[in-house]
């Protein structure tokens, strides 16, 4: 952990001037509290288990699904609706009347005459009702030749051309996805006292998850009737790969303008979590972790696939700019993530966007708390006692922005806002061309506020609000509005909607981002295409590790491939496992974050942290000796541990041999009768950023080996030898610690360079980490003994802390 991190400083929040600015909302990616993420975390960390309990499909996949959800807390099911559409009835727009699949999530069990209300009226969508059981409403069309060349690949024995898949990215593609009481559905009042879905369309993003996993077994389905014995299964990868596409058009635009305090807490709650990580120091390692992530993000923008020049353009300058942003990165070692993020301010806000994601994945331990607070109470506040001068005020801080504009002008009063006769849906039309501006929808806060700002320049400064208001009452929505916003942390989105040069994909984007989409591909200024859930994990493999910027699968070797038996993780989700592991051991010496630490950077350099750790495990339970035998001779120290793990003690050895250091060039520890030397390995590198040289040494006790680390003072890895053992000490670990350097005795054929581990340091940081599933098993196994049984009184523990 960085030597800053510090839970009770300020965090350094950027003004709302620079956070609010729409253009800057516009460019913002999936982060690691946008919701798909803290929903797939959530389900991960609860254990929550996903059933097929349902598959009535016919030959080509038309009928009815059923997927089983188990919580801790609750029972529910996503309803599946696959249903037969002629090409020409397929229509992403709200207008559209039938799809080829439509779903609902639902609480508690579906029994056969629930099923049958569900079959009469969800396919219907917004023409039916629906049981106040139902948490989301839901339908999703094919990307049909995606969806072919899927299907023929696989029953033809093959699988499909990446390159194919790629230009899509899914099978399936939402064109919405309702909650919020629509159409009779449940309320999002009640699903705030709700220990799963409490957070922000946490059960949208839960539906889509489940139909992202119906839509890779559909496939798979479809696939093995059309070929037979010749079919093949979709490849694990390309199915990882696959996500689910999603269509939104204005629709959802006005969703930002109506909820400003959604919007503002939201930015506030990634702004805190950013304002924590850039009072961080870079350190080599989290330099070297941030620079696999903007590589990566260098690879996915150059691997989008849109229709629309501008975004291709955006794309092409932001991975030209980043490699500029990964050099300032190891020049400013040693400097804060502030300084980083001032010195590309230069950069497209594209770039500096993926930046401001990338970065603040590098502190799951002082981010994701933030993910607990996304509702917010959108309750505006009371105007009583308030004086016209405090009014002002807060126009002139909080609303300048506002002012900037002369609404006397065309260029600002350009657009106007409508309801269409279709369904209800959002329009934007042209002022004096469009029809409708007579009905012109109140989202033009810009102008509002600018109004206001004029009616009140002559207006007494003592003088009530309340008063003003029951003179003017055409007022009093907005200064409500200014009055409820200006004491927001982040307060207004900064932009005017009615401008010629306001852009709805911003506002789009922003929501969508925040969603947790990626991907974005405007098809036009009104409506755009992303995918949800691209690279997450399976439902039979979730697990919370990051999957920020999804990569393609290139091939067989890739990165993203993953062999039978093994499973890939990311650093903060092994961390965590192992933490919870060794917690779950109820051991009365050792410190877990230090310990999970020590198993993932021997992982990290390709020493099989995990399996050492694994088998360490078995018995561990039963092994709990914290009574020391230390004695020492000058600065020969000697220590006993009585069979007991080197883990629990390790770290405070070290920091106690180099008490001796002042007074003697080399100190030595023989530490005897101990176990799981192997993942020593970090107090190498501890040592050496010491200024010191160090030697580990010890004769493996699983075969005939004997194994040193080797580390000069101030170098970044050490050199790993293994030779034949002569057998003498199998349990004691010899460690020499010196100001002067330390020979190797080790033949260069049995050496594994510093070279060779700083390679697959750099592999892992990039790629991610692989390990054997029996490994992860065995240490999740262990975890569950920290897990405490779901009970009312804990649920009604857990309601948060509100803040001031």
């Amino acid at each position: 952990m960085s030597k800053n991190i510090n839970n009770t400083q300020k965090p350094l929040l950027r003004d709302p001037s620079v956070v609010m600015d729409l253009k800057r909302m516009g460019a913002m990616h999936q982060s690691r509290i946008s919701f798909t993420r803290t929903l797939i975390r959530k389900m991960a960390n609860e254990n929550w288990t996903i059933t097929n309990t349902k598959w009535d499909l016919c030959k080509d996949g038309y009928g009815t699904a059923i997927y089983e959800l188990k919580t801790p807390n609750n029972t529910y099911n996503v309803v599946i609706f696959s249903n037969h559409i002629k090409d020409e009835e397929r229509n992403d727009r709200v207008i559209a009347e039938k799809w080829d699949t439509t779903f609902t999530l639902i609480k508690g069990d579906v029994s056969n005459k629930l099923l049958e209300v569900l079959k009469s009226n969800v396919p219907l969508q917004e023409a039916g009702r629906n049981t106040n059981r139902a948490f989301v409403l839901a339908r999703a069309n094919k990307s049909v030749r995606v969806f072919d060349h899927v299907i023929n690949s696989l029953a033809s024995g093959e699988q499909p051309n990446i390159e194919e898949v790629a230009k899509v990215g899914y099978i399936l593609r939402t064109t919405a996805v309702y909650g919020s009481g629509k159409f009779g559905i449940n309320d999002y009042v009640a699903l705030e006292s709700n220990p799963d879905f409490s957070q922000s369309f946490s059960a949208e993003m839960c539906a889509v998850y489940i139909l992202r996993q119906f839509s890779l077994d559909w496939a798979n389905y479809i696939a093995k009737n059309k070929g037979g014995d010749k079919a093949v299964t979709l490849d694990k990868d390309i199915q990882r790969f696959l996500g689910i596409g999603n269509a939104t058009g204005l629709g959802m635009a006005p969703y930002l303008i109506r909820h400003p305090k959604v919007v503002d807490n939201w930015l506030y709650q990634r702004e805190q979590a950013l304002g924590k990580v850039s009072l961080e120091e870079i350190t080599q390692e989290k330099a070297q972790e941030l620079v696999g992530y903007l590589n990566r993000a260098i690879t996915h923008l150059e691997d989008v696939v849109t229709i629309n020049e501008n975004q291709k353009k955006l794309n092409i300058q932001a991975a030209i700019e980043l490699p500029s942003i990964i050099d300032s990165t190891k020049k400013l070692i040693g400097s804060t993530f502030k300084e980083l993020i001032e010195s590309s301010t230069n950069a497209s806000y594209e770039a500096q966007e993926v930046l401001i994601s990338s970065i603040i994945e590098l502190y799951p331990e002082l981010v994701d708390c933030h993910q607990n607070h996304m509702r917010v109470d959108e309750q505006p506040l009371e105007l009583a006692g308030v004086k016209i001068k405090a009014l002002k005020e807060k126009i002139k801080s909080h609303y300048s922005w506002a002012l900037n504009y002369d609404f006397s002008t065309e260029k600002s009063t350009y657009w106007f806002w409508y309801v269409s006769e279709d369904k209800g849906e959002p329009r934007l039309g042209v002022r004096n061309v469009d029809k409708g501006h007579e009905l012109e929808l109140p989202l033009d806060i810009a102008r509002r506020v600018t109004n206001l700002n004029a009616a009140l320049e002559n207006v007494e400064d003592d003088e009530a609000v309340t008063k003003y208001l029951l003179e003017n009452p055409q007022y009093s929505a907005i200064v409500r509005r200014v009055w409820t916003m200006g004491a927001c942390q982040m307060g207004e989105i900064q932009a005017n909607v009615l401008d010629e040069d306001f852009l709805p994909m911003d506002l789009l984007r922003a929501k969508l981002a925040m969603f947790g989409a990626t991907k974005f591909d405007p098809r036009s200024d009104r409506w755009v295409q992303v995918t949800f859930f691209q690279s997450a994990p399976l439902a039979n493999e979730i697990h919370n590790g990051e999957w920020l910027f999804p990569q393609i699968p290139k091939s067989k070797d890739d990165r993203l491939n993953i062999e039978e038996g093994k499973i890939s993780v990311s650093r903060t989700e092994l961390r965590t496992m192992c933490s919870n592991a060794f917690n779950g051991l109820k051991r009365d010496s050792g410190e877990a974050d230090i310990i999970s630490k020590m198993v993932v950077d021997t992982e990290m350099v390709g020493l099989d942290g995990v399996k050492h750790y694994a088998n360490a495990l078995k018995f561990l339970k039963d092994s709990n000796k914290t009574a020391l035998n230390i004695s020492s001779e000058d600065s020969h120290i000697i220590v006993d541990l009585n069979n007991d793990t080197i883990l629990g003690h390790i770290q405070i050895l070290i920091a106690y041999a180099l008490e001796f250091i002042p007074n003697n060039d080399t100190v030595t520890l023989e530490i005897k009768n101990c176990h799981n030397r192997w993942l020593v390995f970090p107090q190498a590198l501890r040592i050496a950023k010491k200024g010191l040289s160090a030697r580990f040494s010890w004769d493996n006790s699983s075969n005939d080996k004997s194994i040193s680390y080797l580390i000069g003072a101030n170098e970044e890895f050490p050199e790993v030898c293994i030779s034949s053992s002569n057998g003498f000490n199998k349990r004691t670990l010899f460690i020499e610690i010196s100001t002067k350097d330390i020979k190797t005795k080790c033949d260069s054929s049995e050496l594994i360079s510093s070279k060779q581990l700083k390679k697959a340091f750099n592999d892992a940081s990039e790629n991610g980490l692989v390990i054997n599933l029996e490994d992860w098993n065995a240490l999740k196994e262990v975890a569950k003994a920290i897990y405490v049984e779901s009970s009312e009184s804990s649920r009604n523990d857990a309601g948060g802390v509100v803040e001031s």
